[in-house]
């Protein structure tokens, strides 16, 4: 994740307790290895939402705070001994846990189905 903005944002991965409603701005991933044709991904990311999930307060898989600063920002990955696995009717949240406005950011996800 990059900032694109000079503003501090602290951000969370969290596992949603309840699931938002009528998720937006949706996108399909990219296959990046695989043979032609291989089916379509089944993960949807989505970056708004009707209305906003619920989490459970402090249980985040991992925590980054993005400087102020242009550029600045981090990157988590998970070893293939110990994947992230995602429930087959789950979600997984980055969430701004400063209550704050964030910076503008750019995200990028590799993930495996």
């Amino acid at each position: 994740m990059v900032a694109n903005a000079a503003t501090a944002t602290p951000v969370g991965l969290i596992r949603a307790l309840a699931q938002s409603v009528t998720p937006g701005g949706t996108f399909l991933g990219q296959l990046v290895d695989g043979p032609a044709g291989a089916p379509a991904a089944t993960m949807i990311p989505s970056t708004t939402f009707g209305t906003a999930p619920t989490i459970t307060a402090n249980t985040y898989l991992r925590q980054s705070n993005i400087a102020a600063t242009v550029g600045s920002g981090f990157i988590w990955f998970w070893s293939e001994r110990d994947p992230l696995v995602i429930a087959k009717a789950g979600s997984l949240l980055l969430w701004n846990f400063s209550g704050a406005a964030g910076a503008i950011s750019a995200c990028y996800i590799k993930w495996e189905e």
